[in-house]
């Protein structure tokens, strides 16, 4: 009796997976460069790869008050490093009215496209959430990332940030959480010859 209840939980299981798959079916989705299909199915089945611990220092960042910093600048281009399993850069642009652009250099792996999005201060930083299209390995449109981050100026030119990253299914279905991970940035310079 009880291999038979087991064996009925697994058929379940194995037809949800196949359902919510639907025409995803064999098509990889990448992350910022990482094959992230097992992260996003895990993450739907409640076993989520993230960090707990990064991801409550996002909640407690994004739960701060707004609070307008007078001392350290986050606006201005950053050249940031994403370390990790698939290690690339991006040039991230914090405008003044609190919008926010990104170019990676996974732009010629046509997996994502540029980043847009809105920042805000915070008491001990800023948050920042993005998003951006994700396409599978044959250039077909598979739905969006979107990213969540806590973000420390370490100092005029320098900053640390704490990253959970969503996917967005082309139906809008949301699967939070499949990643979590930091990135670090370096103030780019006006530079003369």
């Amino acid at each position: 009796m009880r291999r038979l209840l087991l064996l009925i939980g697994l058929v379940v299981v194995v037809s949800i997976s196949a359902n919510a798959q639907g025409n995803d079916r064999g098509r990889k989705i990448r992350v910022h460069g990482v094959d992230m299909t097992r992260n996003i199915e895990a993450a739907r089945f409640g076993m989520s790869q993230a960090s707990p611990e990064v991801l409550a220092r996002i909640q407690k960042a994004f739960g701060e008050k707004n609070f307008f910093n007078t001392e350290r600048k986050l606006t201005g281009t950053w050249n940031v490093v994403v370390p990790g399993d698939a290690l690339f850069e991006a040039l991230q642009t914090f405008n003044d009215d609190g919008t926010f652009v990104e170019t990676s250099s996974l732009l010629g792996t046509l997996t994502e496209g540029p980043a847009h999005g809105v920042w805000e201060y915070r008491k001990r930083g800023a948050v920042l959430t993005f998003e951006l299209f994700a396409f599978d390995g044959d250039g077909n449109h598979a739905g969006r990332i979107r990213v969540r981050a806590a973000i420390r100026l370490i100092d005029e030119d320098n900053l640390i940030a704490d990253a959970a990253v969503d996917f967005i299914d082309l139906d809008g279905t949301v699967t939070e959480n499949i990643a979590t991970g930091p990135f670090y940035g370096k103030r780019l310079k006006l530079r003369g010859l």
